[in-house]
């Protein structure tokens, strides 16, 4: 759904089950309350609150800093929540901490997709806008710090104004596919990424996110195989072109 920006944090959302399915560590294996709460930061996790994910992850780390899983969590939930603040010089800090979890996570041997795309955060916790109108920017910003609060219909307000705004705004279109996703509404999700797609056929994005959708739905698997396939194709103009 990247340089790490907002744009960046939705490919976070399609990667739950990497965190899922992360090796618990031996203190979390021992510790009953120490693992319900990671239960409980998974759970809100896929209700995309992420605000509420963020205590209960930075807990979890001072109990146990090793543990792959809990730096995952903890990493994204900063990111995510950086949304939320206005003060662009702490959400710069958030930012550069989210970074610092995701090298530490690294260290430790992780190298799960997740992984990969936090470690493309800027050093220095800069953001790329979406818009270079005030208005559009504004918008998809709302929309963003609507989602990682799991307020899907402000979300989506603020994404539709922002494309009806600008027609063009790629981000604008995949995001509602995004969010209709999170909401396990395939087909509406999948309207919003073809209309990504329309917008612009060689960016990758649109057809990875319409690929992990229709992996949800029963008999759809060929279909989801030729969206990734059209995902590769996609990255390979791009970066054929990047070399020209």
């Amino acid at each position: 759904m990247p340089i790490l920006t907002p744009h960046l944090s939705r490919k976070f959302i399609f990667i739950s089950c990497l965190i899922c399915c992360s090796v618990h560590s031996i203190l979390a294996q021992s510790d009953p309350d120490y693992e319900a709460m990671k239960q409980q930061a998974v759970e809100l996790y896929h209700q995309s609150r992420m605000t509420e994910v963020l205590p209960l992850a930075e807990k979890l780390h001072a109990r146990n800093p090793k543990d792959i899983q809990v730096l995952e969590l903890y990493a994204f939930s900063m990111f995510a929540s950086s949304q939320t603040i206005k003060d662009p010089a702490a959400r710069k800090q958030a930012h550069q901490r989210a970074r610092e979890l995701a090298v530490q996570a690294k260290e430790l041997g992780d190298n799960s997709n997740l992984l990969q795309v936090l470690l493309d955060v800027p050093a220095d916790g800069g953001e790329i806008k979406f818009s270079n109108s005030n208005e559009v920017e504004k918008l998809m910003r709302e929309g963003e710090a609507a989602f990682v609060q799991g307020d899907f219909k402000k979300a989506i307000a603020a994404y539709e104004m922002a494309l009806q705004s600008d027609p063009k705004q790629y981000e604008a279109a995949l995001f509602l596919g995004d969010v209709y996703f999170k909401q396990k509404k395939i087909e509406q999700a999948g309207q919003w990424f073809a209309k990504a797609i329309a917008i612009d056929p060689d960016h990758e994005t649109a057809y990875r996110y319409w690929g992990d959708a229709l992996m949800m739905v029963e008999g759809k698997k060929e279909e989801s195989r030729g969206q990734f396939i059209e995902a590769i194709i996609a990255d390979h103009i791009t970066a054929e072109r990047g070399l020209d």
